[in-house]
């Protein structure tokens, strides 16, 4: 389609921040996709431009929504493309595709893809037709695999179907394309769309704006496209089958493993049938449910490359190990099409593209030259062949002929035509026997093989003789002396304790199909008593840097112990104790009483949040109507009463207070990544509304204390700290008083800094409460579920537990936002599950007397 008839879209040439736009590649109803160049390194890229054309048009550069009416649409599309960019930066996959960038500009958003040649599985389709079960295969297979990273970071595609997935021009691999959930975010949204679903691959609940989805959604139209493929079209549509099941009629889509479809196993068939039941809990949950069935059912293993396609008719078999025969150019695939797709590339077994086209008549592939003559069959030297053996693990030592020629990673060239025995040897791992390998002159004979641990025994002799023997906290004998088999051959890490002796960790070697043995004496250690005195007496204790809970008169072996006393309404007093060996350690522990007043600061622990008291008092919560950049979900305003003072975190939770919580066991032990920025006091990134509950749980528990996340009135009460302007700061903010995407202003003023990433908390002025960062930094979760307006919104301070609690609230902003989004009154929503770069949370706790 000429350039001249996208009539929305950009003109070839036109500069876009570090990329020129060179074309349109395409355009749907909800953007424009270019092919791009690097200004500078010159490298193609394609871009995605978000230009929904059912509420938005473009004047000049600059899109706008088409009506006031079609503003909040608009807005709430771009956050949710955003979000999807932001989402697609964190898979790398060699079978999905790549972001490298993405930004902002003329009032719209752009995502930066890497640009590949290849052609589309649903074009393949319409020139084949079909395809054999094992060319399915080296489709499947990977897409599945760069699928199941999608749905571990609680993502779904929603859109899989054969023009959402190419085959790459370089070396043949599938790439999953067009991630839906902007479009399914939109779908939600927008009045004329209250759902996406593609014909034949969606399943029933993708027709409904409240569907229960998940993955096995994607499930559904994987085995969709596996029909597609099988019988040469898409399943009936799901709402038909679900309509004639409804009334108790039979399903009108045949199943397939009743259909005795040639080229196809019964098993594989089975599988493909169960992905594609209309109830979705009668389907595979999850993608190893499925895979792991399809194992069973004939799939190779989906941690291993897919199998050869073997012999076809009128077609040579294809060897094993990739030896591949010189082929057709790869104009027999068609006309060459743009594909988004990732640069990174994974073997995945015998290249798709050999597997799809016609091979050149008149060449005998079957008929390999002979052995190199005069040289004892060594290839070594004089030829024009390629060996390439990739292993894992690397370090596999390659013998060709018995002859030692390197270890792996292994590139050989100069090899000699022939056909030769090959060895893959590792003191660690079971030795792979490779007979008979091709090489031809010109040609690459690549070799991918994982070994197999070897396994031996280990006779452990320890004093004292009852020791244990644990590997990786599994007990692997209760006493010694004992003779340990099947353990994996090589270094090995043992821990080995006795009572009253020090545990200790231990290396150890296992010989290949052999006996070692270990020989140590673990140190004996003396022991003493604690009591403790306790005022009030029923304080809870605990020593948190042991095991055992504190009881009177314990004993404990010989050293110094962290001693922690609390019980609510009093202050937790912390003391260092130590127990002599062969003595009683005795320590009196007095709390003191604790009292709050507003304004009052405190910590319930070392680790805890610093925590300020707020006073109690009422507020009209919600933006007036004639507030700047004001968005409908803001209103109706209304009062709010907070009938009791409660405390509230002076700051965002810091990177360090998190630490010391999946530390100690708790924040269900996840270490989110802090971007590169820093730990310590910067504010916690990258945690979900669900890890942000996990956090107040283990604090509730770490305290004995109530403690909890803020509801969405208490948070703006407290932001707002009795002021009724957009921010605390008045009418306007600067980035001076606040860390956000200073190139924006709110109102009249000067634009300030960028700073691209979280600052320290208490970087900048609180408000009249104490409390920091209120507007920006990192978004804030509270407890409230999402709800469009405060029509029905609790009056008394609590959490709205009804309405969309897939979605729960967050409030104040963050570094890389406008300043209109950390107005006080701004809310925005995000799924429980979804832990991204800009959000945190504060904490909030109930006091008693």
């Amino acid at each position: 389609m000429p350039d001249l008839e996208h009539k929305q879209a950009l003109p070839p040439g036109h500069q876009l921040g570090h990329y020129r736009l060179l074309k349109v590649l395409g355009v749907g109803g909800f953007g424009v996709t270019y092919l791009g160049e690097h200004a500078s390194l010159g490298h193609r890229v394609a871009v995605k431009e978000y230009l929904p054309n059912e509420f938005a048009v473009r004047e000049g550069a600059t899109v706008h929504p088409k009506s006031p009416a079609d503003r909040e649409d608009f807005e709430w599309g771009l956050s949710r493309f955003v979000n999807e960019a932001r989402t697609l930066t964190r898979f790398r996959h060699p079978n999905l595709v790549r972001v490298s960038d993405y930004f902002e500009a003329n009032n719209t958003a752009y995502i930066v893809m890497d640009y590949e040649e290849g052609e589309s599985l649903d074009r393949l389709l319409q020139r084949l037709g079909t395809l054999t079960e094992g060319q399915l295969k080296r489709v499947l297979l990977p897409v599945a695999d760069g699928l199941r990273q999608v749905h571990a970071a609680g993502f779904l595609h929603r859109d899989i179907k054969p023009s959402n997935i190419f085959v790459r021009r370089l070396d043949e691999s599938p790439v999953l394309l067009d991630f839906g959930s902007a479009r399914q975010a939109l779908g939600r949204k927008s009045k004329s769309m209250t759902a996406i679903a593609s014909a034949g691959y969606s399943p029933p609940e993708q027709y409904e704006s409240q569907g229960a989805q998940g993955p096995w959604t994607d499930i559904y139209a994987l085995s969709a496209l596996c029909h597609r493929v099988i019988t040469g079209k898409p399943p009936m549509e799901a709402p038909r089958r679900q309509s004639q099941l409804l009334r108790s009629q039979i399903d009108p889509l045949p199943r397939l493993a009743e259909a005795g479809i040639a080229d196809y196993s019964p098993a594989f068939l089975e599988a493909v049938d169960w992905g594609l039941r209309v109830i979705e809990t009668e389907r595979p949950q999850t993608l190893d449910d499925w895979l792991e069935r399809g194992e069973a059912a004939g799939f190779p293993s989906s941690k291993q490359s897919p199998p050869s396609a073997g012999k076809q008719a009128g077609r040579p078999a294809l060897p094993e190990a990739s030896a591949r025969p010189k082929a057709p150019k790869f104009s027999s695939f068609g006309a060459t099409v743009g594909v988004l797709a990732g640069a990174a590339v994974a073997a995945i077994g015998i290249g798709l593209y050999f597997a799809l086209v016609d091979w050149p008549q008149g060449a005998d592939q079957d008929q390999a030259p002979p052995p190199a003559s005069g040289l004892d069959a060594n290839p070594v030297g004089g030829g024009s062949s390629l060996l390439v053996v990739e292993t894992r693990p690397d370090g596999v030592e390659v013998l060709v002929e018995g002859q030692s020629v390197g270890e792996t990673p292994l590139e050989l060239a100069n090899l000699r035509a022939g056909i030769y025995d090959l060895q893959l040897h590792h003191p660690h791992y079971e030795t792979v026997e490779l007979e008979r390998q091709r090489l031809r002159d010109g040609e690459v004979l690549r070799i991918e093989r994982t070994l197999k641990r070897g396994v031996g025994k280990l006779t452990v002799l320890a004093t004292p003789r009852n020791a244990w023997v644990e590997r990786n906290g599994k007990r692997l004998a209760s006493r010694t002396p004992v003779t340990l088999e099947g353990l994996p051959a090589g270094p090995l890490e043992l821990t080995l304790g006795a009572d009253e002796h020090r545990t200790a960790r231990v290396q150890a070697e296992v010989p290949k199909d052999g006996l070692g043995q270990l020989e140590f004496s673990l140190e004996r250690i003396a022991y003493g008593t604690l009591t403790l005195e306790l005022i009030p007496a029923d304080a809870k204790v605990t020593l948190p840097d042991i095991g055992p809970p504190y009881s009177p008169g314990m004993r404990l072996p010989e050293g110094r112990y962290r001693v922690v006393a609390r019980r609510n309404g009093y202050v937790e007093a912390t003391r260092e104790v130590a127990v002599p060996g062969n003595g009683e350690a005795r320590e009196r522990i007095e709390l003191e009483r604790r009292r709050f007043a507003a304004g009052d600061r405190f910590r319930d622990c070392a680790e805890c949040p610093e925590m300020v008291v707020v006073p109690s008092g009422s507020f009209q919560m919600g933006s007036p109507p004639h507030e700047r950049e004001r968005n409908m979900d803001e209103g109706p305003v209304h009062q709010v009463v907070m009938a009791r003072p409660f405390a509230v975190g002076v700051y965002e939770v810091k990177f360090a207070e998190w630490d010391a919580c999946a530390s100690a066991g708790g924040c269900r032990g996840h270490r989110p990544s802090d971007g590169g920025w820093g730990r310590g006091r910067r504010p916690v990134i990258n945690v979900s509304w669900d890890d942000a509950k996990s956090y107040v749980q283990w604090l509730s528990s770490r305290t004995g204390a109530p403690y909890r996340l803020l509801s969405e009135s208490e948070w703006e009460y407290v932001a707002r700290a009795e002021t009724r302007t957009p921010f605390h700061t008045g009418g306007t903010i600067s980035t001076d008083q606040a860390n956000y995407d200073g190139n924006d202003v709110y109102g009249p003023g000067q634009k300030g800094v960028y700073r691209e990433q979280t600052v320290p908390v208490g970087s900048f002025p609180p408000n009249a409460w104490g409390l920091h960062d209120v507007h920006g930094n990192v978004w804030e979760w509270v407890e409230d579920c999402w709800n469009s307006s405060y029509a029905g919104a609790p009056t008394d301070g609590s959490a709205w537990e009804k309405g969309d609690c897939s979605d729960r609230v967050l409030r104040g902003g963050s570094w890389n936002n406008k300043p209109r989004y950390l107005r006080s009154a701004y809310r925005y929503w995000i799924l429980t599950g979804l832990p991204i770069s800009y959000s945190g949370f504060r904490v909030a706790r109930t006091l008693t007397p």
